[in-house]
């Protein structure tokens, strides 16, 4: 058994030897809310603005060095199509390399210090991993270790911006002494300047920015890490003495004024201290004060957005202290580098899915649901729902949108023919933002045009009563049987096409308003015409039967005169009644007095 088992132990053995010694450890989370923040200040040049105009040359180093602090390579840092930070590995220039760092250096700001901004240079492109860059460095290819150099004082080594003389002496040859030890420095240069710092300690521990001023807690915790990386021991008296004037000054809140006659706690001096304990080799923890130790300070400063206030309530210069305070939450101290081996870039929230597919078409129908699945990378800030957006052809329809932190639905109803494009936008609380776009087509086929029937008359059924004149009345027609013989029936015109005869009002009559059955004189009494049509209408099938009998009559007379006999002066009979009715008819139709 063990002899068949050794093959495999052989291989696990060989697996463990390949395999990487350590692995990354979980990054705290307030870490990652910092880089959310820093990212979403990112312009396109590679650089970061506060304000999202142009980049702050000044502040982007420090941003730099939060990066490779959190263990993440800046040349995977860059905004949508834009640059990187400093520069790629295929050597594409960044935003550091792109930019007049002498200009930089000596700007007109009041503040501007030279030396210590070559020297915050050089620690931003070691940090990022790229000293190779520092001899040639920004568009104007500078080298800047001979320009920091030429700031020192040779007679006793300090650095200042103003030599000769002393101004911002202490601030700038710690800035000097950490920028010289980043990039391999330790010849006479760098001794000295070491060896000048320490000189510049207070009675009480504490170090100032130049001689003769009040020290302070920056300037302290900034020089203790210079010391040790200029040689002096974590236990030496120069550092012992320092850590306990820092010590002194913590306040209840586990955090540091600026100056010891300041009251309050602010994020940048309580950073340095914490970089100042790690350089020294204490735990930043084991320094409480109540429950309250520097680091929980810090995080208690963060915001929603990842960014860190200056003090509690007052957001005040949020990327460098931002990037200030994820450096001291790293647990680094300066000069620090990038070591390749670190986390991958995870900024903008993550849109899983979004409904309709791409290259939808409707054929059937002009209505669609959109849906889209989200959620923020691993350990960010989280989704600001208040700020997700959904538009349909550029028209925002959020108002009719539900959403939640992990989804949206929105139906589309009455679409139009033709493309449609749909938008959302998935923001974080830092304010990177996650854009979906789809498009889809609506092809439904529409109805042939035909022409407008013509509308069926309404009929209104007839109330019972009596009928308003018109005016004209019309006989109802006879029902005449068909005629097969092909000639005219006796008796009857050839003509076609007449139902009846038309009755006119009566000579001298005029229309009534009153309805019918009134006359043309006040409406009383009724008129003669319509009497004697109703009586006409009312014999129509007796004048049949008395016209078959005349016609009878009449081929009879025919066939009598075919055989020589005449008529009377006064015709036939059914001549002589057709004569007596005209005569009637004609009396009656005359106005009654």
């Amino acid at each position: 058994m063990i002899r068949r088992s050794w093959p495999a132990l052989m291989l696990v053995l060989a697996v463990m030897a390949l395999a990487p010694a350590t692995s990354l450890a979980a990054r705290p989370t307030s870490i990652t809310h910092a880089l959310d923040f820093l990212h979403a200040k990112q312009c396109a040049s590679g650089g970061f603005s506060a304000s999202g105009d142009a980049a702050d040359p000044s502040i982007t180093p420090w941003v730099v060095m939060a990066i490779a602090a959190a263990q993440e390579n800046q040349a995977l840092w860059r905004s949508s199509g834009g640059k990187t930070p400093i520069a790629t590995g295929g050597g594409t220039a960044g935003y550091l390399q792109s930019i007049d760092i002498d200009d930089v250096a000596n700007g007109s700001q009041v503040q501007s210090n030279a030396p210590a901004t070559y020297a915050k240079f050089i620690l931003a492109y070691v940090a990022a991993g790229r000293s190779d860059l520092v001899s040639h460095a920004g568009s104007g290819s500078i080298n800047l270790r001979t320009k920091l150099l030429s700031y020192q004082d040779l007679s006793d080594g300090h650095f200042s911006p103003l030599n000769p003389g002393k101004y911002a002496a202490v601030n700038t040859t710690t800035w000097a002494v950490l920028a010289l030890k980043a990039i391999g420095e330790n010849g006479t240069d760098f001794s000295d300047a070491v060896a000048w710092l320490r000189q510049q300690q207070g009675a009480d521990g504490g170090f100032a920015s130049q001689p003769g001023q009040p020290e302070d807690i920056d300037d302290t915790a900034a020089a203790i890490q210079a010391l040790r990386a200029g040689g002096a021991g974590g236990g030496s008296q120069v550092v012992t003495d320092a850590l306990a004037y820092l010590h002194a000054r913590q306040r209840g809140d586990g955090g540091f004024p600026d100056y010891p006659s300041d009251g309050r706690s602010y994020a940048e001096s309580t950073a340095w201290v914490a970089q100042a304990l790690i350089a020294a080799g204490q735990d930043p923890q084991s320094w409480t004060k109540g429950s309250h130790t520097p680091l929980s300070f810090l995080r208690s400063l963060q915001v929603s957005s990842g960014a860190f206030q200056h003090r509690q309530g007052l957001l005040a210069t949020p990327l460098l202290t931002s990037s200030e305070a994820a450096i001291a939450l790293a647990e680094k101290k300066f000069p620090f580098e990038f070591t390749g081996s670190g986390y991958k870039p995870q900024f903008r929230p993550h849109v899983s899915s979004l409904l309709p597919k791409p290259g939808t078409v409707l054929r059937g129908t002009r209505y669609v649901q959109v849906r889209a699945l989200y959620a923020d990378n691993p350990g960010g800030t989280g989704i600001d729902t208040g700020k997700i957006s959904v538009t349909v052809d550029t028209h925002s329809r959020r108002a009719s949108a539900h959403i939640t932190s992990r989804w949206l639905t929105l139906s589309l109803s009455g679409l139009a023919n033709g493309t449609h494009t749909i938008i959302v936008r998935v923001p974080d609380r830092s304010g990177n933002v996650a854009t979906v776009k789809r498009t889809l087509t609506v092809s439904v086929p529409t109805p042939a045009s035909t022409s407008t029937p013509t509308p069926t008359p309404t009929v209104t059924p007839t109330t019972p009563g009596p009928t308003p004149s018109t005016g004209t009345t019309l006989f109802p027609t006879p029902t005449v049987s068909p005629n097969t013989s092909g000639s005219p029936l006796p008796g009857v015109s050839p003509t076609s096409g007449a139902t009846g005869i038309p009755l006119s009002p009566s000579p001298g009559a005029s229309p009534s308003a009153g309805g019918a059955g009134t006359s043309g004189h006040g409406g009383h009494g009724t008129r003669t015409g319509d009497i004697l049509g109703a009586s006409l209408a009312a014999l129509l099938p007796l004048g049949a039967l008395v016209a078959y009998a005349g016609w009878r009559r009449n081929l009879g007379l025919l066939s009598g005169a075919g055989r020589g006999r005449t008529l009377g002066a006064k015709g036939t009979p059914w001549m002589q009644f057709k004569t007596r009715l005209f005569t009637a008819s004609h009396i009656a139709s005359l106005p009654r007095r």
